[in-house]
């Protein structure tokens, strides 16, 4: 969980990588939201919070 102890301090709202591998990883050891990217920038073309 190396990662996770990089990303905590500045993870607060959510947490995007674009490999599903990692996105599944990070999911299991935090409560911070995980999303692909495309997932980041469908909403937000639709115009709706990510998160």
């Amino acid at each position: 969980m190396c990662e996770l102890g990089n990303l905590a301090p500045v993870a607060d709202e959510v947490i995007i990588s674009a490999n599903i591998g990692c996105i599944t990883h990070l999911q299991s050891g935090t409560k911070t939201d995980v999303k692909h990217w495309i997932e980041v920038l469908d909403a937000a073309l639709v115009g709706v919070s990510p998160v």
